[in-house]
Parts: structure tokens; C-alpha cells; sequence
């Protein structure tokens, strides 16, 4: 009751001072214990303007409050962001500051001085009348790299790498350049950070902490040893900017001997890494003036959880020795009795990676290839290699090229699929028989590193090099139980080691490729749902694009099997179920815990179920765990018979960790002991 009359009188006097309405931000000017109350104004009339001004409410039925607010807006604050905008900001500073000025432009490989000349810049620009508020650096960044002036950002060491200076470098790969960028940044660093002339500066440096948690170091600026008076003047706009606080006076004199003292504090409000740089400029009628940097690095979080997750020893690359003879050749195990098996009703092929392009991924051309299509949407010519670089991708990806593309997209990853599987060789590893096959402790199976699933193979090689193809037929928690040839009983003898190295299936990468083959068929909806056009202009295609339940023209008609749901659920499920986005999909988005899977659950009984649903219709619900799959056909289960619903699940898993209720939607074979593909008439 407390609430609502302060709300009532704080209401009548936001009302008075705002004639049209208020800046979001202008609740903060009532003190963080009326909040509560603010939230309840903007339900008694307040209403966002537009997406384009999300942090400008307006008053309703106000007669021409939008335009004049609008008007207000733009002049305070600028007109609202967008990717043009800030494209057009990032190009203009680049070629003012950066293009013609190779110096300069090697300085701000250091991201920490990249921050300082655009701030130096954004300041004049400023000064000049132009607003560039809410344009940051990291924006800045991001647009230059979808430019492609900007070629990659090591975000660990804080370093840039310009495609300007990659052009005139010697390395001819990605790695080698970026590599010695950050050595350059690094000597750079170490020499800007140098006590000169006999002028030091303490070092800056805080641990982590908590969030909220107030940081203050105490910092002294000396002159040890340089005869005469210095003119000290600290620069600390870039950390300012960032939240830092410079306590004490930042223009001073010290002669030899003194010393003068500041305070650097730092209170985070979220866990992460802050970066900035505070620059102690000194000048003297004897000497050139110069600046000593001390850079700032601020790690907020749970200590706890960093001193369990921070590294035990430097990382090292396992070396990878040359496999000889190992591996190669090995004995296969012995065909069972031929089986009527399931087959593709379209055959699939191998769909293995071609000898150019294994040819162009050794020589650090892909990326060459990529931008060929991505520019002319054309096939990359096998006999050539070498392409011109030509603008931002995201623009240029359409049907002519999009299985061009994305072939070699699967190659690319399977090939560094075979390369990183390596990474997991086992050497001197103890076999154990059991039974009639034979037990394999592999380190890191639980966290699966490597990933390893009932039917995959696993090949192994004695001293000799003698090697053999294991089928796991069982997986436990840190083993795997194994199949081997009949033939590798005679090598077997108590306590032999084995040299080991795993593999994967492809056949996930074939059936990709399967499905990119049929989008170059050239299939109208595949098209529309590719690149889907706002569904007035499908046209002919439209009426496969109907809505999903005719007699739902409101979300007042819905009538729902869960009436639990809050409105925001509602209304999605109302979006779903009317088909307001299609032939573009619906996204439904929101944190774990905010009742998507119940959303979800109720458009799917709306579509099927409810009155007016069609009931031709088809729907195929894909989840990325067995875990999130098992519980949407648990939340079905009540309304839909098995009859209706098919739980499809991989052969690789075993039938105990299957919910019993799951189970009767599933298709499992007692003869070949593991889950199917249902039939096709099923």
C-alpha cells in the first residue's frame, strides 16, 4: 500500500516535469529505493517509442509526443545506432588516423593504444559538433573486421592484426603473422614501460577479486635521479573511461628526490577482464619529453573457481613423431552372417575430401577458395589456387554457392577432425581380456576427450607394427570393451601394450554432404527456407506456407492444454501456431529456467491436437542432448500415443540409460541389441 501511494505522488510529478515523456535514464534521478515505484509508472501510461529508441518511453494517447521526442532524442543524444552508422564512423577513422600512416598504424597493433587514438579522435570529432555517442572502441573494431581491413584480433594478448601490415609481411600463414605481431606488441610493451632518465613508477597490479569489491592500490611517481625539476602529467582518460579512478593531482613538479603519490581504485560490477593503460608524461627544458605506461589488467570473479581452473604448468603441444608403418594395414574383424540391412532410400556416397583440397588446406589457401565463391558464386577451379581478397563474406553466401561452400566447410573440419583425433594416440596402453574381448582404460572417456561410442573403431599396433581394427561394443566410464580379429589371439600375452588410435564415424559428415547435394537440385522450398522473403512475395509457394491451426486467428482463441502459462508464452505460442514469421523462422529465445521447453511443448499439442489443427501435419523436433530430447517426449507423452510419436535414437546408446516411459516411443531391436531407424510406413 506504501508502494502504490508513492507511486501515485511520484506519477503526478514525473507527469508535470515530462510533458511528453522520459529517457529510461531518468529514473536513476529518483534514487535507487524508489525503483519499485518507477517500474509501476511506466505501466500507468509509459510506452516505448520504437525499436529504434528502446530507452525512450512516451506517454499515452500523447497528440504528437513521438515526433517531438524523437526530435529531443536526436538532438541530446545522437540518432540511434546502427551497422551503417557505425561502418561509416569506423571507415572515416581509419582513413584519417590509420590508412596513410604505417607508424601509427604499428603502434595500434597494441589494442590498449588503439583505444587511446580513437578516443583522441572521437574527442575531436566532438569538439567539431559531431555526436558520436555510444560508438566504442570494441564497435569499432568489429566493424573494421567486417570490412576486412582489420585481418584478426589475438584477444588474449590484446593485440591487433591489420591486413594492411599482414600484406607486407614475410609469414605467409595466419599463425606465423599473428604470432609476430604479438611479439612486436610484446617488445613494444616492455620498452613504453621502462623507468627513463631516472623517473619510476611503481607497478600496477591488482588480483582478482570478487565482484563489487573496491580495489585501491597506492602508486608513487619518484625522481630518483634526474638533476633538476620534471613536469609530471598523468593521463588517465582512457582508464577513467573504463571505471578506473585516478585519486590525487595529475600535474605536478618534482625535483630530485621527491616523490609524488596517487591512488588507483576499481569497483566491477560484473565478472570478467577490464584493460586500460594510464600514461605518466614528463617533460623537462633539458630533455625530450616522454611517457612511462603501466597497463592495467582486472580479473573479477570467484577466486576460488580461479585458483581451481588456472593452469598447473605451461601448455605444451604433444609432439607428433612420424607413424612409420604404425597404423597402416591393419587386420579387420571378421564379417558376420550377411544381414538384411536398412538401406538409404537415396544411396549415400563417400563424399571424401578431394586431393585439391587437401592439396589447398596444406598450402593456407582455403581461405582463397571461400572468397572466390563467396564473390563470384562459382566453382573453384581445381587447377588454381590463389584468389584475390575481395569484401565481407556475410553479404555474398546465396544459392548459387551455398553447397559449394558448405562442401568444403565438412572437408575442411574433417580434415582438422583427423588431425586433432591424433591428439588422443595412446602409447604403451595395457590390454586386459575379458572373455572373449578385451577391456581399454582410456584416460578423459568421461569428460569425452576423445569421444568414443558403441560400433566405433579403434585401431591398434603392437611392437612389431602389426596392427588390428577393435569395435567398442560396450562403454563404461574411463574403458571401453573390445571386439578384436580372430587373428589377434596368437600376438595376445598377459600384460601387453598396445599403441592405440581413435577414430570417428562419417557417417554424420556424408549425410551432410547428402543433403547439400539436394540443395543444389534447386528445390523451391529449400530456397524459401534458405533465404526466406517475407511470405507476400513467395508467391505460388505460399500455400505451403499456410497456418499451422486455421481456427487460431487471436490469442484469445487459443485454447490451452496448459493454462499455466504466463502471457509472453502465450503470445509466442499464439506466433507459432498463426505462422506470423513464416516462411522466416520463429526464434524463441531466453535463459535456462524461463519455460521455453513448456512453450514449446504446447505449440506442438496446438499444431496436432487442438481444434482446427490440420491433421496432415508433420513435425520433426531436434534437440543437441539426449537429455533435452527424452524430456520433450516426456512432456508429450500425456497427449500423444506412440502411435503418433517416434523417439528416434542412436544405435551408439545403450537401452538402461533410456527412461522407461521414453522407451515405448523408441524403436528397439532385440536382435541386433540396439536402437533402429523405424520403418518408412511406420
Amino acid at each position: 500500500m506504501i508502494l502504490e501511494e508513492a507511486a501515485t505522488a511520484l506519477h503526478t510529478f514525473v507527469k508535470e516535469k515530462y510533458q511528453y515523456g522520459m529517457p529510461s535514464r531518468s529514473f536513476k534521478d529518483f534514487g535507487s529505493t524508489n525503483a519499485a515505484a518507477c517500474a509501476i509508472i511506466r505501466k500507468r501510461g509509459l510506452k516505448r517509442v520504437s525499436e529504434d529508441f528502446p530507452h525512450l518511453f512516451i506517454w499515452e494517447g500523447c497528440q504528437g509526443g513521438e515526433e517531438k521526442l524523437r526530435a529531443i532524442h536526436k538532438a541530446n543524444f545522437g540518432a540511434p545506432l546502427s551497422n551503417h552508422r557505425v561502418a561509416t564512423v569506423a571507415t572515416q577513422f581509419y582513413d584519417q588516423m590509420l590508412k596513410n600512416d604505417h607508424n601509427r598504424r604499428r603502434l595500434c597493433e597494441d589494442r590498449s593504444r588503439f583505444d587511446t587514438e580513437f578516443a583522441s579522435w572521437k574527442d575531436r570529432e566532438r569538439q567539431r559538433g559531431r555526436n558520436l555517442v555510444g560508438i566504442s572502441p570494441s564497435a569499432i573494431l568489429m566493424a573494421l573486421r567486417r570490412t576486412n581491413i582489420i585481418e584478426s584480433v589475438a584477444d588474449e594478448m590484446y593485440v591487433i592484426i591489420w591486413k594492411e601490415e599482414a600484406s607486407m609481411c614475410v609469414p605467409e600463414t595466419r599463425e606465423d603473422r599473428v604470432r609476430e605481431a604479438v611479439s612486436r606488441v610484446s617488445l613494444a610493451r616492455k620498452d613504453l614501460e621502462k623507468n627513463r632518465h631516472g623517473i619510476e613508477v611503481d607497478a600496477i597490479a591488482f588480483e582478482n577479486e570478487p565482484v563489487g569489491v573496491q580495489l585501491e592500490q597506492t602508486v608513487f611517481i619518484r625522481n630518483k635521479s634526474y638533476p633538476g625539476d620534471v613536469s609530471i602529467n598523468i593521463d588517465s582518460t582512457l582508464a577513467e573511461r573504463k571505471g578506473v579512478q585516478v585519486i590525487g593531482p595529475k600535474n605536478v613538479t618534482l625535483s630530485e628526490g621527491e616523490s609524488h603519490k596517487i591512488s588507483v581504485r576499481y569497483k566491477s560490477t560484473v565478472i570478467g577482464c577490464m584493460r586500460c593503460i594510464i600514461i605518466v608524461n614528463v617533460s623537462s627544458d633539458d630533455i625530450q619529453e616522454f611517457g612511462i605506461v603501466r597497463y592495467i589488467s582486472i580479473r573479477t570473479g570467484d577466486p576460488q573457481d580461479d585458483h581451481i581452473l588456472k593452469p598447473t604448468s605451461p601448455y605444451q603441444r604433444k609432439a607428433r613423431g612420424k607413424d612409420g608403418k604404425k597404423f597402416s594395414n591393419p587386420d579387420r574383424l571378421e564379417r558376420p552372417e550377411k544381414t538384411e540391412l536398412a538401406k538409404f532410400v537415396n544411396p549415400l556416397k563417400k563424399y571424401g575430401i578431394p586431393d585439391y583440397w587437401y592439396n589447398a588446406t596444406s598450402a593456407k589457401t582455403c581461405e582463397n577458395h571461400f572468397i572466390e565463391l563467396y564473390s563470384k558464386g562459382d566453382d573453384v577451379p581445381e587447377d588454381e589456387m590463389d584468389y584475390p581478397s575481395v569484401s565481407s563474406f556475410h553479404e555474398k553466401l546465396n544459392m548459387s554457392n551455398f553447397s559449394d561452400i558448405f562442401h568444403r566447410l565438412l572437408w575442411a573440419e574433417e580434415a582438422q577432425m583427423k588431425v586433432d583425433i591424433k591428439n588422443y594416440d595412446m602409447v604403451g596402453a595395457p590390454l586386459v581380456k575379458e572373455g572373449n574381448n578385451y577391456k581399454l582404460a582410456v584416460p578423459g572417456l568421461a569428460e569425452s576427450r576423445p569421444s568414443v561410442l558403441r560400433g566405433d573403431f579403434i585401431t591398434m599396433s603392437l611392437q612389431n607394427n602389426k596392427s588390428f581394427f577393435a569395435q567398442v561394443t560396450r562403454v563404461e566410464l574411463e574403458t571401453v570393451i573390445l571386439k578384436l580379429p580372430v587373428s589377434f589371439e596368437q600376438y595376445f600375452l598377459k600384460g601387453l601394450k598396445v599403441d592405440v588410435r581413435f577414430g570417428f564415424k562419417r557417417m554424420p559428415l556424408r549425410t551432410a554432404h547428402q543433403a547439400l547435394d539436394a540443395v543444389r537440385e534447386g528445390d523451391p522450398l529449400i530456397d524459401h527456407i534458405l533465404f526466406p522473403e517475407a511470405i507476400e512475395e513467395v508467391g505460388e509457394t505460399a500455400s505451403a506456407l499456410t497456418r499451422l491451426n486455421e481456427r487460431v486467428r487471436s490469442p484469445d482463441d487459443l485454447v490451452l492444454f496448459n493454462r499455466d502459462l504466463n502471457p509472453e508464452q502465450r503470445a509466442a505460442v499464439f506466433g507459432i501456431v498463426s505462422s506470423v514469421s513464416r516462411p522466416r523462422p520463429f526464434l524463441l529465445y531466453g535463459p535456462p529456467g524461463t519455460g521455453k521447453t513448456v512453450t514449446l511443448v504446447e505449440a506442438i499439442l496446438q499444431t496436432i491436437r487442438a481444434k482446427g489443427a490440420d491433421p496432415s501435419s508433420r513435425i520433426l523436433v531436434c534437440a543437441p542432448s539426449n537429455a533435452a530430447s527424452d524430456l520433450l517426449v516426456q512432456r508429450l507423452s500425456s497427449c500423444v500415443e506412440p502411435s503418433e510419436m517416434i523417439r528416434i535414437i542412436a544405435y551408439s546408446r545403450d537401452k538402461e540409460t533410456v527412461p522407461s516411459d521414453v522407451l515405448k516411443y523408441a524403436s528397439y531391436s532385440t536382435a541386433e541389441q540396439s536402437f533402429v531407424l523405424p520403418l518408412l510406413d511406420v
